[in-house]
């Protein structure tokens, strides 16, 4: 599929979507490791290394965005927390950002909230609230496509603070 990109001349895309290919593949096949980061191939050190030589900040997002969210999904929060952040510095040099209705807000406060619950900084739990501040304008616009995504991430908040009925419901409400 990536070479009739190639084909149409569609290589920006094709870009785009190998990341998301790699990180899907990695985490079918992988054996309790980073391997988007960890063991990347040469031909994703080179797509990463182009990007921030020709400062693609898109293709540099993209990559920064599904790397925090795989870092993520093994626990590695610190280094997720180190992904957002260099997204959230490259989307800075651009004049849309990379949203996808909500999700990147969503796993950005997931990520502030896990490395917040271990290091208790208030840097994390300040990054947490932007977050659920940025995704409560998501709810407003597509209730149905974010906002069970809302009550979850009220729900983490919340659970750092004080464990009470109102955050069951929140999560009962979300699922």
């Amino acid at each position: 599929f990536g070479k009739q990109m190639d084909e149409y001349k569609q290589a920006m895309v094709s870009q785009y979507s190998g990341v998301l290919r790699q990180v899907v593949a990695n985490l079918v096949h992988s054996k309790h490791d980073l391997p988007l980061l960890a063991s990347q191939t040469a031909e994703q050190n080179d797509l990463l290394a182009e990007g921030l030589k020709n400062k693609e900040t898109l293709l540099l997002t993209h990559f920064y965005l599904f790397a925090g969210i795989e870092a993520y999904i093994f626990g590695e929060y610190k280094l997720a927390a180190d992904m957002v952040e260099k997204r959230q510095a490259a989307e800075k040099h651009m004049s849309y950002r990379f949203k996808l209705n909500g999700a990147t807000a969503f796993y950005d406060g997931l990520i502030f909230l896990a490395v917040a619950r271990i290091s208790r900084d208030f840097k994390w739990s300040f990054g947490a609230s932007n977050a659920i501040s940025r995704l409560e304008k998501h709810v407003q616009v597509g209730k149905f496509n974010c906002e069970h995504k809302l009550l979850l991430l009220q729900a983490e908040s919340e659970s750092m603070i004080d464990y009470n009925d109102d955050i069951l419901k929140k999560y009962e409400l979300a699922i």
